[in-house]
Parts: C-alpha cells; structure tokens; sequence
C-alpha cells in the first residue's frame, strides 16, 4: 500500500498508511546512518593523506574534490610505470654482471 502524497498532515493518513510512514521513516533513518558513517570515514581517510602527504605532492591534490580523484592523482604521481621498471630491472641486472672490483678474484680458491 502506498502512501497517498496528496495528504497534507499526518493525522489525515489512515492508520495503515500511518504504519507505511512509520516504517519508510524507519527505513530512512537507517540509510541516513550508514551513509553519515561512510561520509564520516570518507572524510577520515581525507584527512589522514592531507597529513601524511609531503607538500611537494599536496599540489597535485588541491584542484580535486572526490577521494577517487585524489588517490588516482597520487597514484600516477607516485606509482613506477612499466618503463620505469624495466629500466630498474636492467639496472639491477647490469649491476650483477659486474664482477666487484675491490676484490680478489682467487680468494675462494683453494690452494
């Protein structure tokens, strides 16, 4: 059953659809409280990467508003891409094939 919206005051409704009301109102409440939580933590977490992040990346973040927007920012300022991590791994791998300098290369052998 719904609620008849041409009515103007509560005490107009029928009793049964007095029910209904009460039960939507209960209902909304409810999703109002969960939706103030996640806004809530929302809000926390803007507030722990405002004062964890160093001011040379918060230019990044000034123009942005949602907390998607501000992570995908970071995350493309910060995060390696692919090139660079091959060029990491070619630098690592190059720098294994060296033999050390500063050692002799009998001092393992036995005599």
């Amino acid at each position: 059953m719904d609620i008849n919206r041409a009515t103007a005051s509560y005490t107009a409704l029928t009793d049964p659809e007095k029910d209904q009301f009460k039960t939507l109102l209960s209902q909304h409440r409810v999703q109002m409280s969960l939706y103030t939580k996640q806004q809530n933590s929302v809000l926390e977490i803007l507030d722990f990467i405002n004062n964890t992040v160093g001011c040379s990346l918060r230019t990044h973040m000034q123009a942005l508003s949602t907390l998607y927007d501000i992570l995908k920012a970071l995350k493309k300022r910060l995060a390696p891409t692919d090139r660079v991590r091959r060029l990491e791994l070619a630098r690592k791998y190059h720098a294994l094939k060296k033999a050390p300098g500063t050692q002799a290369l009998d001092m393992g052998l036995p005599q």
